[in-house]
């Protein structure tokens, strides 16, 4: 799902039913090599954040274990020149 904000940004919602993500990892998963995955090398979200913090975006995770994850980003619009 995605939607434009009132505050001029572009927000795309990505909610999952997997496992979820431990309270415990949740605050470490956008640490480079970070990964709890027997497979990847857990450069995904740590590519994705700094690409937002460059262009002044948001990536929020909510999770609940057994029962999936919700990610949200948040894109600036780029203003007219």
């Amino acid at each position: 799902m995605s939607a434009v904000r009132a505050d001029r940004t572009v927000e795309v919602r990505v909610v999952d039913t997997g496992v979820g993500i431990a309270p415990a990892n949740l605050s470490k998963i956008t640490e480079p090599l970070f990964s709890t995955k027997a497979r990847g090398m857990g450069l995904g979200l740590a590519i994705t954040n700094a690409i937002l913090a460059k262009i002044s975006g948001k990536l929020q995770v909510t999770s609940e274990v057994g029962r999936g994850s919700t990610f949200t980003v948040q894109i600036p619009i780029a203003e007219d020149d």
